[in-house]
């Protein structure tokens, strides 16, 4: 579906849902209700915290359910990066580098070299920060070129962007660039009919709109969603069943 149509079917839906209110809402409340849609259905959908994403890969619909906004890299959507040395030691990859709005990690490759050593193409093992001072100095799990070990973490960007960062730990070898697999954050919606409060959608002449970016076949779903939502903020004024409504399908 186009906005325009993702919009007329959440009105007609909510109407149906919602008919002792017939409000008329406006351009940015249908689109702000859409957004909010749009980001709700992509948690349900991910899942996981982890580097692995356990929860996207476990169900092929998930996948296709989001394939859209899967970035690859190395490609023309996102080449590989360099990364900024810190230390001799310690290397860091801001998320505000990458091409895409960052929202999650699929997967994750680092070239490294030594001296003396051809260079390698390498996956990353993510590591929580209270086991890192262990693992840096176990001689089972600490970094190594030899058998191509490089630990992660996410931090605070060192630029204090507000994206933060992956930081890679080496023991006496180097990481030259990165190639991050990732979820990008989906397209906000916009019917093109006033100025957005951020600034980044402006009225134009002719007309132009912002379509969701996520497959067609779950723009249904996602019009159900923000009925949900807008039916919960209409009919509560406290807000109460709405916030309730709003964790259960976070959940």
């Amino acid at each position: 579906m186009t906005i325009t149509e993702m919009a007329y079917d959440f009105k007609l839906k909510l109407d149906k849902v919602d008919s002792q209110q017939k409000r008329n809402l406006k351009d940015w409340e249908v689109d702000w209700f859409l957004n909010d849609a749009i980001q709700v259905f992509l948690n349900q959908v991910v899942g996981g915290n982890n580097i692995r994403l356990t929860g996207f890969e476990e169900e092929q619909r998930r996948y296709d359910d989001i394939r859209t906004l899967v970035i690859k890299s190395p490609s023309s959507l996102q080449p590989g990066l360099p990364v900024l040395t810190l230390n001799s030691n310690l290397y860091e990859l801001p998320l505000a580098s990458l091409a895409k709005d960052y929202y999650q990690l699929v997967r994750l490759r680092v070239d490294i070299s030594k001296t003396g050593c051809a260079n390698k193409n390498t996956g990353v093992r993510q590591i929580q920060h209270d086991d890192l001072n262990n693992a840096l100095i176990s001689p089972f799990h600490k970094p190594s070129f030899t058998w191509s070990e490089v630990l992660t973490t996410y931090g605070a960007s060192t630029n204090s962007t507000d994206e933060g960062s992956i930081f890679f730990y080496t023991d006496n070898f180097s990481v030259l660039q990165a190639y991050p697999d990732y979820i990008k954050r989906p397209n906000k919606v916009w019917l093109g009919t006033y100025n957005s409060l951020d600034g980044n959608y402006t009225v134009t002449v002719p007309q132009t709109t912002v379509d969701c970016d996520l497959p067609a076949t779950t723009h249904p779903r996602i019009t159900d969603l923000a009925v949900d939502i807008a039916t919960g903020v209409i009919q509560s004024p406290n807000m109460l069943q709405y916030t309730q409504m709003k964790l259960k399908i976070n959940e």
